[in-house]
């Protein structure tokens, strides 16, 4: 559910505000390339018109990083809060801000993405060129750079910067068509015709990872989905997180089935 927006109005004192809110992860100085962009810029300007904020579990070393490139003075690091604080206070950026961890390939959506798009606000994310979050910025039409690449990030920046004094950064013109996409009840749907068509492409659990029968379901047949467990032939014993993850699945389906009984 979004939340209620506050106005943001452009007035000659204020600057161009870019909040990352959560907890940052990826190593010990995962924004190291955004600071030395930053600094690069300041460097450059001498008047940069950024109030940049980080909200949430940050490294240890991140003021100090900050005080080191000499952004003290347009960079702040807030205390952990509630989650709809939180939420709140990224409300209040023209600008939201993803860091993901440099990789070649990045498999991880994370939430905090998805949560922006409810705030209605542009979103720049440092993610690596491949992945769901680059996938996701693409469809946004949002800019990404790699988080270890201050250059492109720089670049970045600049153009931020310039859209800021010509009016202010933009939502983009596909922004509200993927928060459509991202609906909870929209999501469900979507998972649940993944789910059918598990159900309806096999009935033999070994082809969707499970190498060995649950024990608790009688004659070897889920009651609740009617999906066999019979495990493939000289198969290992399951693993911990194989049962447990083929449990969820046989709740889920239950539940969903549950429902539509009623």
């Amino acid at each position: 559910r979004a939340l209620p927006m506050r106005p943001v109005t452009r007035g000659e004192k204020r600057k161009l505000k870019i909040v990352h809110a959560g907890s940052l992860y990826g190593g010990r100085r995962p924004a190291s390339g955004l600071l030395e962009a930053l600094a690069q810029l300041n460097r450059k300007d001498g008047n940069l018109p950024i109030e940049l904020q980080f909200v949430g579990h940050n490294p240890e070393t991140m003021q100090q990083d900050i005080v080191a490139s000499g952004l003290q003075d347009i960079t702040s690091v807030s205390a952990p809060c509630a989650w709809s604080e939180s939420l709140a206070i990224a409300s209040t950026a023209d600008v939201l801000l993803v860091i993901d961890r440099q990789a070649e390939l990045n498999v991880f959506l994370p939430s905090k993405a998805v949560e922006y798009l409810a705030l209605d606000r542009p979103i720049f994310a440092l993610t690596p060129d491949l992945g769901a979050t680059a996938n996701l910025m693409r469809d946004l039409g949002y800019r990404t750079a790699p988080p270890d690449d201050p250059a492109k990030i720089a670049i970045c920046l600049e153009r931020m910067i310039q859209e800021w004094r010509a009016g202010g950064v933009k939502l983009s013109q596909s922004h509200a068509g993927v928060v459509e996409r991202y609906k909870a009840s929209r999501v469900a749907m979507t998972f649940t015709k993944m789910l059918r068509s598990v159900i309806e492409t096999t009935r033999d659990v070994s082809t969707i990872g499970l190498s060995a029968p649950l024990t608790y379901a009688p004659a070897n047949v889920d009651a609740g989905t009617g999906l066999a467990m019979t495990p493939a032939k000289n198969a290992a014993p399951p693993t911990m997180d194989e049962t447990a993850t083929y449990r969820a699945l046989l709740s889920i389906l239950r539940a969903v089935g549950d429902k539509e009984s009623k």
